[in-house]
């Protein structure tokens, strides 16, 4: 099944949806395509539990996402563009697998190893739990936090024992 979590945000979003369906119906699968619309908080992580693979295809490298975190932090192997800010997360998490933008044969191949591959489904599932532990918004105040404090010991005079 191809769940489309979320849907078309804008008006011109429209004509990929009805693509999408249109393809899946030549194809015999118009049953097995569903798009949810709008999520609620509570919604999410329950679609986000039915998916295999969630899949961020990215046109433009301007920004992530916050369903792309919210998806690393439940642990689901994310097959997404890569683009630099996505490269970046990828470097330190290693916890997607990166395909090539408007390369529909490289999401299809990396469609088809996640889909047929259920341990590199688990490694990737694994990476994306300790890549949403590692760089919380928790730890991140606590790295800033640090900063701080030994910037002013240091400032007054002392030594830090943090780095």
């Amino acid at each position: 099944m191809l769940v489309l979590a979320g849907g078309p945000r804008l008006p011109e979003h429209e004509p990929v949806v009805a693509e999408i369906k249109a393809l899946a119906a030549q194809a015999g699968l118009a049953d097995r395509v569903v798009v949810t619309g709008y999520l609620g908080r509570g919604e999410v992580p329950v679609a986000l539990e039915a998916m295999d693979v969630v899949v961020a295809p990215y046109a433009t490298d301007d920004r992530v996402s916050y369903s792309l975190h919210l998806a690393l932090a439940q642990g689901r192997p994310v097959v997404a563009t890569d683009l630099d800010p996505l490269r970046e997360i990828q470097e330190r998490g290693r916890c997607l697998l990166l395909v090539r933008r408007d390369d529909a044969g490289d999401l299809a191949r990396a469609l088809g190893t996640l889909l047929g591959d259920e341990g590199a489904r688990r490694r990737l599932m694994a990476a994306a739990a300790a890549y949403a532990r590692d760089e919380s918004v928790a730890v991140a105040a606590r790295r800033t936090l640090d900063a701080y404090e030994a910037a002013r010991e240091t400032r007054h005079g002392r030594a830090s024992s943090k780095t």
